[in-house]
This record gives structure tokens, sequence and C-alpha cells, in this order.
């Protein structure tokens, strides 16, 4: 009932007056909490799931590279992965707010390059890239075809052609950022400009 900076899934125990013996609800007994985006931020926890958002942004000193190091631990016992994690992401400017860093983790994480040991990438995470056509809402201000139909189904030709539009009437390095934001294909989130 009182939130302060986590959530907790549990109930505190009860005593019954009539037989003085404990009572024990189904309760999920676990916690949903928040961290810094330090690198050291989890160092020692024990978790069963990280949530990261926004890695491609993480600006700097923090390395995003060295972070996930750290919580890597934290998902493993020994050996056994015990945990999972999700990073997601638009890559924002390379140098400065992290890009760089987060795109030492994508080519890590190639799932067709997998170690014959222990049969997972060298970051312990595999890539998934959703294009920027697939659930762009809105609709093509020319045609008036939505994006996203009624049932949630995504009219990729009809965006990827808005998209393109876009793209070509931006130049330099709006361009490249309007790219990065908005990628069609897995090269361009990282593009840099040639200056």
């Amino acid at each position: 009932t009182r939130v302060s900076n986590r959530l907790v899934f549990s109930e505190p125990k009860k005593r019954s007056t009539k037989n003085k013996r404990k009572i024990y609800s189904d309760v999920l007994n676990s916690e949903i909490w928040f961290e810094s985006q330090k690198e050291e931020a989890l160092d020692g926890s024990y978790c069963s799931f990280i949530y990261n958002d926004e890695v491609g942004k993480t600006p700097s000193p923090t390395d995003v590279n060295v972070r996930w190091s750290i919580q890597k631990e934290c998902l493993a016992k020994g050996s056994s992965i015990v945990g999972k994690c999700m990073m997601t992401t638009t890559v924002e400017d390379m140098e400065k707010k992290g890009g760089a860093n987060f795109k030492k983790i994508w080519d890590k994480s190639d799932h067709t390059k997998k170690d014959e040991l222990t049969g997972r990438t060298s970051s312990g995470l595999y890539r998934m890239f959703v294009p920027a056509d697939y659930g762009y809402m809105g609709k093509h201000p020319k045609t008036g075809v939505p994006f996203v139909d009624e049932w949630g189904y995504s009219n990729r030709k009809a965006a990827k052609e808005y998209i393109e539009q876009k793209i070509n009437q931006l130049h330099g390095s709006d361009r490249i950022e309007f790219r990065r934001k908005y990628p069609l294909y897995e090269d361009d989130m990282f593009l840099v400009d040639a200056s």
C-alpha cells in the first residue's frame, strides 16, 4: 500500500485467534524495483528478470557493455542461467549517447555465432530487430491508409513508403538521425555522420 521505490507482492502473515496458528495466502512473493543507470547498480544482487530500456541512449560515462557484464552475473548461479534480460532501444548519437557501447553488445549477440561448449552467444543475449514500418502508428497523409489496422496488423508497405518519403526529404545529419530513429534495415541503426 505504500510505494516508495519498489513494488512488493507479498502479504504479511496473519494469526488465527481460534486455533492460534499461522494462515498463509497464495501470493507472488516477488518485487519490482528500479536502479540507477550506473554500471555497478545491481552488483551482488540476484534477479530473475532485468529490463533495460533505451540502452542505446545511455550517456557517458556509463558503459552499457560493462554494465551488462555485471548484470549478467545477477541472472546466473554458476553456469546455470536462472534469469532473463531484455534490452530495448533506438540508437541515438553513436559517440555521445552510448550508441557505440550498445553496438558492442549487439555485435556479441549474433545467434548464428554461438559458443560450442555452452550453445550461447558471447554476450548471452540474442538480437531482435523490429523495423520501423512494423507497428508504425498513424495513417498515410495522402492516401489515408492506416499503417496499423483495427486488429493490430501492420500495413508495412504503406508505412515503409511514408518513412522512405520522409527520409528522401532530409539531408546530411538530419537524414542520418531520422534513419537511426526509424530504421527500416538493421544497418540503419548504427549510421554515423561521415564528418
